[in-house]
């Protein structure tokens, strides 16, 4: 009822887009209550907590009186919604502590459940590789414009290193044609582009030893596999430090082209970071004999889910 007068106060204030929404929310939630009563699980999983369907499909799902379940799959911060399932699988403390928090926060007390949730502190779930590279990569965010990609090679194409640049894997072809045009301008025979739509991120960081890139995942993925990972992103920027990578000493960090260019010149394969307890903090299972197979130890658990066979008390595995 509460979240009802909530709708109607929106809805008073004349809110097209919350009109939207909901018109979005009914149709998407009868036919997904259809669904679940013809394949009647008895487990449901989503691996994005903040997107509309996924949201709906858990609601869906536990109107149906299924378990629900959420396996994180990227780094989360304090804009994510409060856990509001049955199961939560999650990297490790750091999400734990950005979920609690959110559950505090003003936003989050309207999306508040009274049943808690169980949390399982897993790892990172990305069977990442150990890196033996020698090259620098750079990952570029979506719809990276063009003068900023020609500003950045213009900076690193007289570098002794080389240097991987890897579009997002969601790039326009044509943006990613540009980047090539910049490379061929400027002759940079040091710099290559990595084939982000037919390789994985594993393909990339295998042959790199070093990762630069503005706020995003691939940096825990990077140190994860053992990669020196640099967050480039101004402090004066709203995306400073976005995942907390940068405060928890997993990251180093720069602000401008200038100190990229510098910080890819002086970097070299016998560096490393001394943040082994950083990426404990971020994966759970860091340095343990799961290191690798979070995604089987998942597998199982679930398994012993569906069959109620597992102890209904939070378990964070490796003492996290």
């Amino acid at each position: 009822m509460r979240k009802l007068n909530g709708f109607r106060k929106l809805r008073a204030e004349q809110r097209p887009e919350v009109l939207e929404y909901f018109d979005l929310f009914l149709s998407e939630y009868t036919l997904i209550r259809q669904i679940l009563h013809y394949f009647d699980p008895k487990v449901v999983i989503v691996a994005n907590d903040h997107s509309i369907i996924p949201r709906i499909l858990s609601i869906a799902a536990a109107d149906h009186d299924s378990k629900t379940v959420y396996l994180q799959h990227a780094a989360v911060n304090k804009r994510f919604p409060p856990l509001a399932f049955d199961y939560a699988f999650l990297d490790g403390e750091v999400s734990s502590l950005i979920y609690e928090g959110n559950a505090d926060a003003p936003h989050g007390r309207l999306g508040a459940v009274s049943k808690e949730t169980k949390i399982f502190h897993i790892g990172q779930m990305k069977a990442l590789p150990r890196s033996n590279g020698y090259k620098v990569g750079i990952a570029l965010p979506l719809s990276c414009q063009g003068s900023d990609v020609e500003d950045l090679i213009s900076k690193i194409f007289t570098c002794s290193k080389e240097v991987l640049i890897r579009p997002h894997p969601g790039e326009a072809e044509e943006n990613i044609r540009v980047i090539i045009d910049i490379i061929n301008k400027y002759k940079a025979k040091n710099i290559t582009v990595h084939d982000s739509k037919k390789y994985d991120v594993n393909d990339f960081l295998t042959q790199c030893f070093a990762v630069v890139s503005g706020p995003s995942s691939i940096l825990l993925e990077a140190s994860l596999a053992n990669c020196i990972a640099l967050d480039w992103t101004s402090k004066k920027s709203r995306l400073y430090d976005y995942y907390g990578f940068i405060r928890a000493g997993l990251v180093e960090h720069v602000e401008t082209l200038e100190e990229v260019s510098a910080w890819i010149e002086k970097i070299s394969l016998g560096n490393k970071l001394n943040n082994d307890g950083a990426k404990k903090h971020f994966s759970a299972s860091y340095g343990t004999d799961w290191q690798g197979s979070e995604g089987r130890l998942a597998a199982d658990i679930l398994e012993s889910l569906v069959e109620s066979r597992f102890c209904e008390t939070e378990n964070k595995l490796f003492g996290g």
